[in-house]
């Protein structure tokens, strides 16, 4: 679904309460013992040439029961609202936030299940 205004404005006007912090499964589970990750040169020269960076600093999600004007029922849509830092060396520019819809009518799948996928 895009991010239609009125939709965008439905999400906004949430209360802090309906956020939940989302936490993405690993893509794969490690049997052996862990290794050192390595070091992020990509990272360090953007940092250092000053090019223009954008880094995610959280994710949240919520649900609500949305109703199209055009539609006779309710459907559910789950919203991910994602917090990202502009930075341009190591000075933040600014803070921007993102949302991400996704709009069922299937069943009832848990929505941490449904975004870790």
């Amino acid at each position: 679904m895009d991010a239609h205004p009125k939709v965008v404005q439905l999400a906004e006007d949430l209360p802090p309460n309906a956020w939940q912090k989302l936490e993405r499964l690993p893509k794969c589970e490690i049997l052996s013992d862990p290794r050192k990750k390595a070091f992020r040169f990509k990272e360090q020269i953007v940092i250092e040439k000053e090019f223009k960076n954008q880094v995610l600093v959280g994710e949240n999600i919520a649900e609500i029961d949305y109703q199209p004007n055009k539609c006779s029922r309710k459907y559910r849509l789950m919203i991910v609202r994602k917090n990202i830092s502009v930075q341009k060396g190591e000075r933040v520019l600014l803070d921007e936030i993102r949302y991400f819809f996704l709009h069922q009518q299937s069943e009832r799948q848990s929505r941490k299940d449904r975004w870790s996928e």
